[in-house]
């Protein structure tokens, strides 16, 4: 186990540190270390980079947002078409599409801008896809979350997942998996949500 740790920070450190003087890389005259180091860990979204750094790089992606403000959100709302792109790709391992739709959760939380730019990028139909065929128990748990989040004082939205044929089956049978864990069944409370089963429709649930 620690070789693989150590391992994955190898591999890391030698993504930060490949291909460039000081001052050649564009996150160097980044004085806002949240924002710096988002760019810095983006880079590892692209093709070619190993599974471990990709994910550790979501995972920090994800952090950062959450943490330095939201200038650093506004900044992390700049990856979110290529979290996206990891959830609909077919060769994406399970882990980074958990980790993917993870940090979207993260980023888009209180943020309308980063919420609006999920739907425009056409987000909602490809998490609501995955509703629709939950044959991942995990990443369907995340993905009704990260749902919850778009969907927060968004009437809109509501409207538009409630007219998705199939989907209330879809988020009853996630509510029958395991959530041990969670804090709240995040399916049954899309399901509230949205107003089936006599729900309320109420668009402002506590996360």
């Amino acid at each position: 186990m620690f070789r693989r740790v150590f391992e994955s920070v190898g591999k890391t450190w030698e993504h930060f540190t490949h291909g460039g003087e000081a001052g050649s890389q564009p996150w160097d005259s980044e004085l806002n270390k949240h924002k710096r180091d988002i760019m810095m860990h983006a880079t590892a979204l692209e093709d070619g980079y190993d599974n471990e750094v990709k994910i550790d790089a979501i995972q920090k992606i994800g952090y950062l947002a959450c943490t330095g403000g939201p200038e650093a959100a506004s900044l992390a709302g700049n990856y979110i078409a290529s979290l996206l792109n990891n959830l609909s790709a077919k060769d994406t391992s399970t882990e980074i599409k958990v980790e993917s739709v993870k940090a979207i959760g993260v980023i888009c939380h209180q943020h309308k801008e980063n919420q609006a730019k999920v739907e425009r990028l056409g987000g909602i139909t490809t998490l609501t896809h995955i509703i629709l065929v939950p044959d991942v128990p995990r990443l369907a748990c995340w993905v009704c979350y990260t749902l919850a989040v778009l969907s927060m004082e968004n009437p809109e939205l509501l409207r538009e997942l409630g007219e998705i044929q199939d989907l209330h089956m879809g988020f009853k049978i996630i509510s029958e998996f395991t959530w041990k864990g969670w804090h709240r069944n995040m399916a049954k409370v899309m399901i509230r949500l949205i107003g089936y089963e006599g729900g309320t429709g109420d668009s402002s649930p506590e996360l």
